[in-house]
């Protein structure tokens, strides 16, 4: 069968694996009496997904399906994409995406898992591309998402998703490119109306290289959503800046700046209009072929508009990372980042003042490695505690996961 497969040019892939997942969040209850408590969530699945794809001049043709089956549902997941070139300007992409979930929640291990609903996903894409010069192109698309729950709640609805896009792209130089998109989405939400919206989104990108050692990025997104109930319609522009420069092989220094505004029709003591500001410094440094060192300030400020009000804070953190490559044998990635949040009119009764130390860790180790795959252990650990002003508020989340899975 595979060699019929190649004959007429498909190829295969196949995936074979066991997971398991494990958090654990820890906070404090305070009612009629104060005391600790933990919410545990585990998983325990295994899993086979299935690949195949064709690449002809002018066709291509990509599907893959994964079944999960764990101690909490059974999962199955279809994608396929198909584009062509109608010719030499016009290329045309399908894609469906299909998933279909049954949660049955009967076989929990090591603590309490949280029940979801079971659910039906469809989403149909249609795009077309046109690039009639090397310097202008141009995209249109159409997306369809049916989503439905077995059975629905007020936070899990079923719903209609329309999203329409339309995009140009311009090539002004060999190092400066220019982007502009529009996208106008629609939802209905079955037997909600309040949650019924349309959306115009509007995302303008500039992506530069100033010489081959610096490289800058301009991005400004604006939204505009507007529900049914008109209650929680809102206003958003969200500019953001890039700047990286390589001043040696072995040494780059990046800054990022992103701003964000959101102002609401109808303000409440959830919607706030609000401005928020993220900056980060960072400075990376590549010791030989293996290493990576990484680590940078990051300030975050939000601030309420007109007036401060209790959600407003101010963030200072420290990153610290470290990749490790060892060639197609081993790679890990180490971040730890870990700072002071402080409200500045702090409301004990819902936030107080705290210190964080956010862990990550990331890491691949191919175990045995083949011409069409082999046997690989994929590991994450995150682990975020909280130490707050008022010991009551301290809270600690952790999770893991770890996956086994042969290739062929």
């Amino acid at each position: 069968m595979p060699f019929l497969l190649l004959m007429i040019g498909l190829t295969t892939k196949n995936e074979l694996g066991i997971a398991g997942d494990y958090s654990n969040q820890r906070y404090t209850i305070t009612d009629t009496t104060t005391r600790d408590t933990s919410d545990i969530s585990t998983e325990l699945r295994t899993f086979w997904s299935f690949y195949l794809s064709s690449d002809k001049s002018g066709q291509n043709l990509q599907s893959d399906n994964g079944l999960y089956l764990s101690t909490t549902s059974l999962r199955d997941h279809f994608n396929f994409n198909f584009s062509t070139d109608l010719n030499r300007l016009v290329r045309l992409t399908t894609e469906y995406n299909g998933e279909l979930r049954y949660c049955h929640n009967r076989l929990p291990i090591g603590g309490e898992t949280l029940p979801s609903p079971s659910y039906l996903n469809n989403n149909f894409q249609l795009k077309c591309d046109l690039a009639p010069s090397r310097i202008f192109s141009f995209v249109i698309s159409e997306n369809l998402e049916f989503q439905h729950y077995l059975p629905t709640d007020s936070c899990n609805y079923n719903y209609s998703l329309n999203r329409t896009g339309i995009g140009v792209n311009v090539d002004a130089s060999d190092l400066s490119q220019f982007t502009m998109n529009y996208n106008y989405n629609r939802l209905w939400a079955q037997n909600q109306t309040g949650r019924d919206y349309l959306e115009h989104i509007l995302t303008l990108d500039w992506d530069n290289y100033l010489g081959i050692d610096r490289h800058l990025t301009l991005n400004n997104q604006f939204s505009r959503r507007i529900y049914f109930d008109r209650i929680s319609s809102y206003w958003e522009e969200t500019p953001s800046l890039s700047f990286s420069w390589t001043f040696s092989p072995a040494m780059e220094v990046t800054l990022d700046e992103n701003l964000r505004f959101t102002y609401f029709d109808e303000t409440s003591v959830v919607y706030q209009n609000q401005v928020e500001n993220r900056l980060g410094l960072g400075l990376e440094s590549r010791v030989g072929e293996c290493w990576t060192f990484r680590c940078g300030p990051q300030v975050e400020l939000t601030r309420s508009l007109p007036r401060h009000t209790a959600q407003d804070y101010q963030e200072i953190a420290l990153l610290l990372g470290v990749d490790l490559f060892q060639s197609s044998r081993f790679w890990g990635s180490v971040d730890d980042r870990f700072g002071k949040r402080r409200y500045l009119f702090a409301d004990s009764g819902f936030q107080s003042d705290y210190r964080f130390n956010e862990f990550s860790f990331l890491g691949n180790w191919n175990i045995i490695t083949t011409s069409r795959g082999g046997l690989s252990l994929q590991m994450m650990a995150s682990i975020a505690p909280e130490w707050h002003q008022e010991t009551v508020d301290n809270l600690a989340a952790a999770t893991y996961s770890l996956e086994m899975k042969y290739s062929w």
